[in-house]
């Protein structure tokens, strides 16, 4: 991930810097000193010319730089672990909410389907009730106003019903 990356390319600063440099020279014209000729066993008062050095000079160097508190690098380290931590608290955290809005959903949908089928036995339990309301008008036991007062309320029940399947399809 680009979280892990930048980790690894903060900690990549803790690293000791290290260059290195090589040369090879050819010296055209080598220095030269004179001795006494005495000291190689050559005559008094004579020279001997001795050569110091080769034609060729080589160097190579190698140098490497570590900072013993590199408060910079350190920070970044602890801020690219930070958002590590933070991407991954991101992802579970939406995991967790997309597998709850799921559970609800689904948990939504049971009940609603209960509603549905209590509403239905509501209404036909009260449709029971107002056959009987009817039957005792019509024997004369209640009067106009229960009949009226069944018939709304049973109305109201049917509108239930159909508002609780609406929502239940949705």
């Amino acid at each position: 991930t680009v979280a892990a990356i930048a980790a690894g390319q903060a900690k990549a600063g803790l690293l000791p810097v290290v260059s290195g440099a090589a040369s090879l020279d050819h010296y055209w014209q080598i220095p030269v000193q004179v001795f006494p000729g005495e000291l190689l066993g050559q005559p008094q008062c004579t020279f001997v010319p001795i050569r110091l050095g080769t034609p060729w000079m080589g160097k190579a160097e190698l140098q490497a730089d570590l900072s013993l508190v590199d408060v910079a690098a350190w920070k970044a380290i602890k801020t690219s672990l930070l958002e590590q931590q933070l991407k991954a608290g991101q992802n579970l955290s939406g995991q967790k909410l997309i597998a709850k809005n799921v559970r609800m959903a689904y948990y939504a949908a049971v009940l609603n389907g209960q509603d549905c089928l209590v509403a239905e036995d509501r209404l036909r339990d009260f449709r029971e009730s107002d056959r009987l309301i009817r039957l005792n008008f019509d024997k004369g036991i209640t009067d106009q106003i229960a009949v009226n007062q069944s018939l709304a309320l049973l109305e109201d029940l049917a509108d239930e019903v159909s508002g609780v399947r609406a929502s239940y399809r949705q």
